[in-house]
């Protein structure tokens, strides 16, 4: 007999209840019968331990309820439509009936409403179909979350994403704060009502939840401020809890000046075998966090997560209240700080027992640099010495001796470090060999590799092994 569970070991069948079981807590309860042989898993302590898609809840004796749980998933509060016999509550929220712990109830509600459109959106387009066609059994898409902020200044870089590495990911959605600047230099919080008739374009996310503006930093001064932190736990929080996690079967945060090969990404979790149901979190691997006594993290140029991983990290995130005032990185909690690399990899070593995982090639080339790359190409750990880039990474190979962490494999997956985009199209003139690029005729021409020597060598071998793969 097989456990009905989703990825993260949820329970997607209820022997009791929704509104009761929902609040099952292993460690308060102790080990009866329902809890007897399982593995444990950090739901099991936290509530909520019931899967985003549902095959059955069991336990009403009063059929009543079987015509509100229709209502809930199928009727008008599913539909959003106005219906007399919803519950009366004070709070806006919708409801078929006062359900018993109502807000653990109607938060889990909503997740399954949500995984269930995306999951009808996907079998009505028949892209789910498609894609079963295209990849191996369990499927390989990728989901690119880039953490953005919308202002005039940074609008040609959100085109050329778009143009660019952008249209290779399955899904790419733009997380921004909720507070963006017009043309006119304007401030407009879009959760206020001079905000609400503002149209943001369908790969744009605002997260509403944002405490920390970016506008106007602690010292009241106007400017980026670096509140990194909290958008990216929010961002991750925001896919699980609207029903994209079921979307694509890894996921990575990009930032706004890397350069991603999608294709690349997905070659590399085949060649490894990996499932997107098994934790994984891989990217350039820095390890000079190793001196202060916290785990090796991940470079926040491009962190990739498997499904399993982005779930379990969600579920981590929405216990975090916010803590105004909390600057520190030792904890695994909200925090006012830039340091997303060192809290990520803290949140999944001390929750999940996830260790970050470095891209490499057979050859210990490699994938991702965290510098423009022709800039990379010419890094070399003798002359450099022990900076904080080489910090605790090995010199060799135990196994073959060979050396390793040499710029770079033939199939990167992430170049990082372009302030200008217009490097992006430069990039996919070079690599992708495209005929008409927005608004690049001429200005091509005038950019010009730091090192072209090398560069243009590089390049070259990426192509012939591109085209010997193919």
């Amino acid at each position: 007999a097989e456990q009905a569970v989703d990825s993260q070991g949820r329970d997607e069948i209820t022997l009791f209840e929704v509104d009761e079981i929902i609040v099952y807590n292993r460690t308060d309860q102790g080990e009866w019968w329902f809890w007897e042989g399982k593995k444990h898993i950090p739901c099991h302590d936290d509530g909520d331990c019931l899967g985003d898609l549902p095959l059955a809840f069991h336990g009403y004796k009063d059929s009543k309820f079987l015509l509100h749980l229709e209502n809930e998933f199928y009727g008008s509060v599913m539909k959003g439509e106005k219906d007399d016999s919803l519950a009366k509550r004070n709070d806006s929220k919708m409801a078929s009936f006062n359900w018993g712990n109502f807000d653990q109830t109607h938060k889990y509600f909503e997740r399954v409403r949500a995984a269930m459109k995306i999951a009808a959106k996907e079998e009505a387009s028949g892209s789910n179909i498609g894609i079963a066609k295209k990849l191996p059994a369990q499927g390989n898409r990728l989901y690119c979350m880039v953490p953005f902020i919308w202002a005039p200044k940074y609008m040609a870089t959100y085109e050329a994403i778009r143009n660019t590495w952008g249209k290779r990911c399955d899904v790419l959605k733009f997380f921004i704060d909720p507070i963006v600047e017009d043309e006119e230099g304007r401030f407009i919080d879009l959760r206020h009502k001079n905000g609400t008739k503002m149209t943001l374009p369908q790969d744009v996310v605002a997260v509403y939840h944002i405490y920390r503006p970016w506008h106007i930093c602690e010292s009241k001064k106007e400017g980026d401020c670096r509140n990194i932190w909290e958008k990216v736990w929010r961002s991750l929080l925001w896919i699980d809890d609207n029903g994209e996690s079921v979307s694509s079967e890894w996921f990575v945060k990009i930032d706004s000046d890397s350069y991603l090969f999608p294709e690349n990404a997905k070659k590399y979790v085949q060649d490894n075998n990996w499932s997107p149901d098994e934790h994984h979190y891989f990217g350039h691997k820095l390890r000079h966090s190793e001196d202060h006594n916290q785990p090796p993290i991940i470079a926040g140029s491009a962190v990739f997560f498997s499904r399993a991983t982005l779930k379990g990290a969600a579920a981590i995130f929405r216990e975090f209240k916010h803590e105004e005032h909390n600057t520190s990185v030792r904890k695994c909690m909200d925090a006012y700080t830039s340091a997303e690399e060192t809290l990520t990899a803290l949140c999944l070593k001390q929750h999940l027992g996830i260790d970050a995982a470095h891209a490499l090639d057979d050859m210990g080339q490699e994938l991702i640099v965290v510098s423009p790359i022709e800039e990379s190409l010419l890094w070399n750990r003798t002359e450099q010495g022990e900076w904080w880039y080489w910090k605790n990474k090995l010199k060799t190979d135990p196994q073959t001796g060979r050396e390793v962490h040499n710029c770079c494999g033939d199939f990167p997956i992430a170049f990082h470090g372009y302030k200008n985009p217009l490097w992006f199209y430069k990039l996919e003139d070079e690599l992708y060999e495209v005929d008409k690029l927005p608004g690049t005729t001429d200005i091509l021409k005038r950019f010009k590799w730091h090192n072209p020597y090398e560069t243009k060598s590089y390049f070259d071998r990426m192509r012939k092994a591109k085209s010997t793969a193919t």
